[in-house]
């Protein structure tokens, strides 16, 4: 059996035909209604309402052999539907439990797929501050060692000067010292750099080591679920919260049943009630 017609209805269907009687009152009750064209006395309103009488009842009567007709059919329709849903109802119920053991495992899935780029990105912001604090603290050292350098130079343009200008044993012993403390400037300022190079050297092999770490054990990002897309939902907590931050997201509907009861509890004999938001009123209705 095809799954086009796994279910259908057996049989050679239904003939709908009018019966010529009914198409012959029909002509004449329209024919007579034509000649209605205006009201405008007692007379003519009491001729209208005769008309209206017999076109309201040939309706009427339409309308019921209409449901008789059509009660059959409705009946046929009801037990697909019934015949079908009690099939369906077993796959139904396995048809949403597998889905949501799915559902369950892609939403683990993703959990642990943003926890794995949580931690990367945090990993990242991380070198990204080491980076930067290793930057600053080369910034100083290297700054360190220029005014060390700058000392030095200084000294040692001092002890020369003080050495070609001293003309006695104090000036030169003077001179002598100056010269000391230039050469332990010098020093000192190629102790800086030796110790900026050796610092450098350290972080470029850390780099390096830990490069070779991450290509032999890279982080493994989970795949999503083939099948099950992520989507956006949301639920309700407070609805006039949501309608006043933003009224197009919430809509209202005029309830008339329930307007015309109200009307009719408050109204007193012939005055009607005055209902805020409301324009209450009368009108003629033709039954």
């Amino acid at each position: 059996m095809k799954e086009t017609t796994a279910l259908i209805l057996k049989g050679a269907g239904y003939g709908i035909e009018i019966d010529p009687s009914a198409e012959t009152t029909k002509l004449r009750i329209l024919k007579e209604a034509a000649l209605i064209f205006e009201v405008n006395d007692p007379t003519a309103c009491a001729a209208a309402r005769i008309q209206l009488d017999q076109l309201s009842s040939m309706r009427i009567l339409v309308e019921k052999s209409r449901t008789e007709v059509k009660k059959p059919v409705l009946q046929v329709g009801r037990d697909i539907d019934s015949k079908a849903a009690d099939f369906v109802a077993d796959i139904l119920l396995a048809e949403a439990r597998v889905r949501k053991l799915m559902e369950d495992y892609a939403a683990k899935v993703e959990a642990e797929r943003q926890r794995v780029l949580r931690e990367m990105e945090a990993k990242r912001r991380e070198e990204e501050s080491q980076e930067a604090l290793r930057q600053q603290a080369a910034r100083e050292v290297e700054r360190q060692r220029q005014e060390a350098e700058q000392a030095a130079e200084a000294a040692r343009h001092a002890a020369e000067e003080a050495e070609w200008n001293a003309t006695t044993p104090e000036e030169e012993a003077a001179a002598a010292k100056a010269a000391e403390a230039a050469a332990e400037t010098a020093r000192l300022a190629q102790m800086a750099a030796d110790r900026q190079r050796q610092e450098d050297a350290a972080r470029a092999a850390a780099v390096c080591e830990a490069s070779l770490a991450a290509t032999a054990a890279p982080v493994m990002v989970p795949e999503k679920v083939k099948g099950a897309k992520m989507v956006t939902d949301f639920t309700v907590t407070d609805l006039d919260a949501l309608y006043h931050w933003d009224a197009q997201m919430v809509s209202m509907s005029v309830r008339r049943m329930e307007i015309l009861a109200a009307i009719e509890r408050l109204t007193v004999g012939e005055e009607l009630p005055a209902i805020p938001g409301l324009n209450i009123f009368r009108k003629p209705v033709v039954r």
